[in-house]
């Protein structure tokens, strides 16, 4: 056997004995080696076996503040220039209940658990970057200079706080915010420091201020409020408004004002009401139908009363002139007859189409 020629040689010194190096060996028994053993300072412990003595002895070694791998020069206590392969997990020292470690349970999961809470779960099967996966509380926290909460998530409320630590709703911003769209720079924009929200735009004057086509959808009305920025008009239950304002259904409005687009003449009402009905069957008599109408339950006295009618067909009937008028009313509802003016092509006032009665009761 050659004994090493020198020792461990730390970069900077160390602490000495962490640890000790075994050595077993045969060798003959000459003064040679045990001079060289008494050079190296190794504690030697004999017993004769034959011709040959059994050696063992401890080296102690030293080891350094820095240990390089793959580098003559470490900058760290260990530093590794190339890659690190590992299959199982990284405890924290002295870690008695080896619960705070991070590593991967698998070739594809990698995860970070503090204090038994997996705080972090990185899952290259699901596509997923998870935090507090198993649902200990752990908050995301984000901060930039000046803000202590950018972006907080508290799962202990299921909120959401951009700009503020205590978030009261689903998502809660402290300031302005703004949403871009393709060709649009401003889609959805907040002005924190004017109070107002511009759809659209970026200078909203107005608490909502919505530059483009607007709708809004109900459970079975695909339009029931929508704005048509091309036409200028708005329409409420259509999609195709035909007026300013174009109403499908009933209406109420309290203190309504008519203004007259030739004298200027201001008509006041208190209580004004609109509605649209259908009726359906045609009449094969040609004789005049009655048809009774009720309103919303808020009128004191019988208001006046305005119908009018008009056919849906688009065929032979399509040139049907029909009248409705008012047979009676009080405050509750109003009954209307229902006529066809001209005789038709069979000759009498027959009809066979449905017929749509808009009608208006103010007081």
């Amino acid at each position: 056997m050659t004994l090493p020629q020198k020792f461990l040689i730390p970069k900077a010194f160390g602490t000495l004995i962490f640890g000790s190096i075994h050595f077993k060996i045969n060798v003959k028994n000459d003064k040679k080696f045990n001079k060289q053993c008494i050079k190296y300072k190794v504690n030697i412990m004999q017993k004769k076996i034959t011709c040959s003595i059994i050696m063992l002895f401890t080296v102690p070694f030293l080891y350094a503040q820095n240990i390089g791998i793959g580098t003559p020069t470490p900058d760290y206590t260990l530093d590794v220039n190339g890659q690190l392969s590992i299959n199982d997990y990284i405890y924290h020292n002295d870690d008695l209940g080896e619960d705070t470690y991070m590593g991967f349970s698998n070739e594809n999961i990698w995860e970070l658990v503090a204090g038994g809470n997996e705080v972090v779960k990185a899952d290259g099967v699901a596509n997923e970057f998870i935090i507090n996966q198993n649902m200990a509380g752990t908050k995301l926290r984000v901060v930039s200079d000046g803000i202590d909460h950018l972006i907080l998530t508290d799962p202990a409320t299921n909120r959401v706080g951009i700009g503020t630590a205590t978030p009261d709703y689903l998502l809660d911003i402290d300031g302005s915010f703004r949403v871009v769209s393709d060709g649009i720079d401003h889609l959805i924009y907040a002005d924190s420091d004017n109070n107002r929200v511009g759809i659209g735009q970026a200078t909203p004057m107005y608490l909502l201020d919505i530059k483009g086509d607007l709708r809004v959808v109900s459970d079975g009305i695909d339009h029931l409020f929508y704005v048509d920025t091309d036409s200028d008009r708005v329409g409420i239950g259509t999609g195709t408004p035909a007026q300013t304002l174009d109403v499908r259904g009933v209406t109420r409005t309290r203190g309504l004002e008519f203004v007259s687009p030739y004298t200027g003449a201001i008509t006041t009402f208190d209580q004004i009401s609109t509605g649209t009905e259908v009726h359906t069957g045609g009449n094969v008599t040609g004789e005049v139908l009655s048809m009774n109408i009720t309103f919303p339950t808020f009128y004191a006295t019988t208001p006046k009363v305005l119908v009018t009618v008009k056919g849906t067909d688009t065929g032979l009937e399509s040139d049907a002139i029909f009248v409705a008028s008012v047979r009676s009313a009080n405050s509750s509802g109003v009954t209307i007859n229902l006529y066809r003016a001209d005789s038709g092509s069979v000759g009498d006032h027959s009809w066979t189409q449905n017929l749509v009665i808009t009608w208006m009761a103010w007081e």
